[in-house]
């Protein structure tokens, strides 16, 4: 049932066109901060290592909890919006200090993705296709923002007045319905815990690949600019193609495609980006199958997949960068990672199938 502050239901298309750009958005203000910061050095080397580090923990981790308070407050809209007031706030207050600006740009996107991941699974139920085109432009938005920084393009009443306008934009259309208000999946065979703990070790996998391989061709604009659209085009192709031929074939069979490109091909700009394409294909398929996991809870479920995404990231924050950029290791990093899905997409399909035999998200394993 919708909530009444939450307005009325709005068209699927309509709900995913809005938050997806509104994604862009603040991901771009968010990127353009954390650039702005780098560009002009503010504090030591280890000062900005540090706080752009606090800023992805925030961001990525706090969803868990902000998601599970959005599926228990059923306020979809009402927390994607504070979210992009605060990370309007934060573009309007970096001048003052940059480190609590960044903290304030990670809360808010928390706030945001928690809000917005919910409606994006709410949205197309049991599909992936939702999913898939909210997050796709995210990666958009964040290469656009960063480049604009980087290029002494930031402007802080600019960067404040976008995710002010996309506010706005959420309160004109209406939240979808908020679950179907199943209880989540109980097994009494441990298959649910296998079943989560492969899908998001498939996620973290993936978030280490894609931050250790070195791509040294993305010094040039247009490149970026190409694999941006690669990332964001595989992510929404990815959840229209599963829902249409079956989760665990494109999901799989696009991941032991890209594994290959990914890992041995990244001095060749055209093998890495078609790589990078399918191996985003799988993103929206191991989101809505951890949605799966947890009916009626989207938002914190969104939050689980987003904090497999920072625990895969924390080791590229260190020394260990480097060495984890061999292409031997990769290469089998993507294997598993296409292992995982396998594996926990056949452990949610033994689940689903105890439960009801008539579970929607059956038909599309």
């Amino acid at each position: 049932m919708d909530v009444p502050q939450e307005g009325g239901r709005a068209s699927a298309g309509t709900s995913l066109a809005v938050y997806g750009l509104t994604h862009a958005i603040v991901d771009g203000v968010c990127a353009a901060l954390a650039a702005h910061a780098v560009a002009g050095k503010v504090g030591t080397p280890y000062a900005l290592w540090l706080w752009v580090v606090a800023y992805d923990t925030l961001a990525f981790g706090l969803q868990v909890p902000f998601g599970h308070l959005v599926d228990s407050l059923r306020a979809l809209r009402a927390f994607a919006a504070a979210g992009c007031l605060l990370v309007g706030l934060a573009s309007l207050t970096c001048g003052l200090s940059m480190p609590v600006s960044l903290c304030v740009a990670g809360l808010g996107n928390a706030l945001f993705h928690a809000g917005g991941g919910a409606v994006s699974i709410n949205a197309t139920p049991h599909r992936a296709t939702g999913p898939g085109l909210f997050v796709a432009p995210g990666w958009v938005g964040l290469t656009l923002g960063g480049l604009s920084a980087s290029h002494g393009g930031f402007s802080p009443y600019l960067f404040a007045m976008l995710p002010l306008l996309a506010c706005l934009a959420l309160f004109v259309v209406g939240a979808p319905s908020t679950g179907d208000g199943r209880p989540p999946v109980r097994a009494r065979d441990g298959r649910f815990v296998l079943a989560l703990v492969l899908l998001l070790s498939a996620i973290a996998a993936r978030s280490l690949l894609g931050l250790a391989e070195n791509f040294p061709w993305k010094s040039d604009t247009a490149l970026l600019l190409a694999l941006a659209c690669a990332v964001a085009g595989g992510k929404a192709a990815g959840g229209i193609l599963a829902d249409r031929f079956g989760w665990t074939r494109v999901s799989v069979a696009a991941l032991l495609a890209a594994a290959p490109l990914v890992s041995f091909g990244a001095m060749r700009p055209a093998w890495a980006i078609t790589g990078m394409f399918l191996f985003q294909m799988a993103m929206p398929v191991t989101l809505a199958s951890v949605a799966a996991l947890f009916p009626g809870r989207a938002g914190f479920a969104f939050g689980l997949a987003s904090f497999a995404l920072i625990a895969g990231a924390w080791p590229t924050f260190t020394a260990l960068k480097s060495p984890l950029g061999d292409h031997i290791f990769l290469f089998v990093l993507a294997l598993l990672s296409a292992s995982a899905v396998f594996g926990g997409l056949l452990a949610l399909r033994r689940l689903l199938s105890l439960r009801d035999a008539n579970e929607p998200v059956l038909t599309r394993l």
